[in-house]
C-alpha cells in the first residue's frame, strides 16, 4: 500500500547557519510517513468518488428521461401521419381541410379517441367539418 510522506525539515538542520545568510536554500533532510495525511487523502478521494457516482446517477436519469421524451415525440409524429392519411383519404376532403383537421385533432387528443373507432366515413367527414368550422375565426 502506498504511503504518503510528510517533510520534517527542522530536525537535522543546523540553525547556526541562519545567522550567516538568508539566501541559502534549505534542503529536505528527513521524510516521514503520516497517518493523518493518509486519512485526509482517503476521505477526500471517497468524497470525490461519491460526488461522481451521484452525478453519474443523475445524468443517467436525465438521459433516460430524454430518451423517453424522444420516443414519445416519435409516436406523436407517427400518430399525426396516420391521422392525416386517414382524413385525407375521405372523399371530398381537400388537403387544406385535412391538414387543419389534423392540427385541431392533435391539439385535443380526446377528440381522436372518438374519431378513429368510427367506420362511417360520412360521420367522420361531418365531425371534421364541424371541428373545422367551429374553430373558424
Amino acid at each position: 500500500m502506498p504511503t504518503d510522506f510528510v517533510v520534517d525539515d527542522e530536525s537535522d538542520v543546523d540553525n547556526s547557519k541562519d545567522d550567516e545568510s538568508d539566501d541559502e536554500v534549505e534542503c529536505i533532510t528527513l521524510v516521514q510517513s503520516s497517518n493523518a495525511w493518509t486519512a485526509f487523502r482517503n476521505e477526500l478521494a471517497q468524497n470525490l468518488f461519491n460526488t461522481w457516482r451521484a452525478m453519474s446517477s443523475h445524468l443517467e436519469t436525465i438521459a433516460n428521461a430524454m430518451s423517453s421524451t424522444q420516443n414519445r415525440e416519435i409516436e406523436v409524429v407517427e400518430q399525426k401521419k396516420r391521422l392525416l392519411s386517414e382524413i385525407a383519404s375521405l372523399s371530398g376532403m381537400t388537403k387544406a381541410e385535412a391538414i387543419r383537421a389534423t392540427c385541431l385533432f392533435t391539439s385535443n387528443p380526446s377528440q381522436m379517441d372518438v374519431f378513429f373507432p368510427s367506420h362511417d366515413d360520412d360521420w367522420k367527414k361531418e365531425v371534421i367539418f364541424d371541428l373545422i368550422h367551429r374553430n373558424d375565426p
